[in-house]
């Protein structure tokens, strides 16, 4: 049992990644680690990002499902950031594409919707909903379930937790309404 998460004998690793221009974030989840459901935890710059998941990726092949938030561009044209975004997570796709791992993209509505029922979720109530399923933080000297996850590692997290309840693998099925 993770928090409130009936383990199942499936082993997979759900990868979520939230591009940025100038931090980006991966998180690998593990959630039939009963010990360490979250993996590897990175906050980089995209290019160092890059050059870590070229790394990572023979450690993924075969069980592995790889998920990025998708950029948006919200009214009016895209503004040149939300452009180089957009040409990370593509760099991002290839990568899976060249080594046969299942990738997808996903919104922040769908995001909130899956986690929170509703599709204007904002990113402190995602986070609770994480820290229901995956527990509290901790401290250092007790560290829980989601410890050592710090800014847009959670956005990274909540992707990864959404691919992981739409995969099948999970017998939550839907997480609790958002407070």
């Amino acid at each position: 049992m993770v928090g409130n998460i009936p383990i199942e004998p499936i082993d997979r690793v759900h990868i979520g990644i939230d591009p940025g221009v100038s931090k980006s974030a991966l998180v690998e989840l593990f959630p039939n680690n009963a010990d360490h459901p979250i993996g590897t935890k990175l906050l980089l710059p995209p290019d160092e990002l890059i050059l870590a998941i070229e790394d990572m990726v023979g450690g993924w092949s075969g069980n592995a499902r790889l998920t990025i938030e998708k950029p948006q561009a919200y009214a009016g044209p895209a503004r040149p950031l939300v452009l180089d975004t957009m040409l990370m997570a593509g760099r991002i796709v290839q990568i899976a594409a060249d080594n046969d791992i299942y990738w997808s993209l996903v919104t922040p509505k769908e995001i909130g919707v899956r986690l929170c029922e509703k599709a204007n979720a904002r990113l402190s109530e995602k986070r609770q909903q994480l820290i229901m399923l995956w527990g509290k933080p901790g401290t250092k000297k007790e560290p829980g379930g989601t410890y050592g996850v710090v800014k847009d590692m959670w956005s990274a997290l909540a992707v990864a937790t959404k691919d992981w309840l739409d995969d099948g693998e999970s017998t939550v099925g839907t997480t609790p309404p958002c407070p």
